[in-house]
Formats: C-alpha cells, structure tokens, sequence
C-alpha cells in the first residue's frame, strides 16, 4: 500500500478531469458536492473489479491485490 498511497491523489484527479470531460461531452452539468462521492465511488469499484478477477483465478491475496491495483493505477496515469 506504501507503493500506492502516494499516486492515488494524482489518479483521482486524472479520474476528475474524466469525468469532466464526459459531462462537457454530453452538455451535462457536474454538481461539485457530489464529485468526491463518484471517484471514491469509481474507485472502490475498479478495486473490487480486480479481486473479482484475482478470486477468479484463485489469485487472490491482499499482495496480489495490491500489485494488480498499482499496475491498473500506473496505466490509468499513462492512458
């Protein structure tokens, strides 16, 4: 987690500009108050997309968790 902390404010903001973009895209209105609920929101559901995955396998460890999240993290900083 020591790897992740540090670059997770960095992709929720990367995630923010996202999804200010989607909305401008689509002539909507972003409500400020309710930004902050959405990214953890997305968040938390990108994690628990990976363990679905990890459980899947039969991979599923909280290092393992870690490991996929920071290299799903790292693409998300790249794309």
């Amino acid at each position: 987690m020591k790897r992740i902390t540090p670059i997770v404010p960095e992709y929720l903001k990367k995630q923010e500009k996202m999804v200010r973009q989607m909305a401008a895209e689509r002539n909507t209105q972003v409500i400020e108050e309710g930004l902050p609920h959405i990214l953890q929101k997305a968040t938390a559901l990108e994690l628990l997309a990976i363990a679905v995955n990890l459980h899947a396998d039969g991979n599923l460890t909280p290092k393992n968790l870690v490991e996929e999240y920071e290299k799903h993290i790292n693409k998300g900083m790249k794309s």
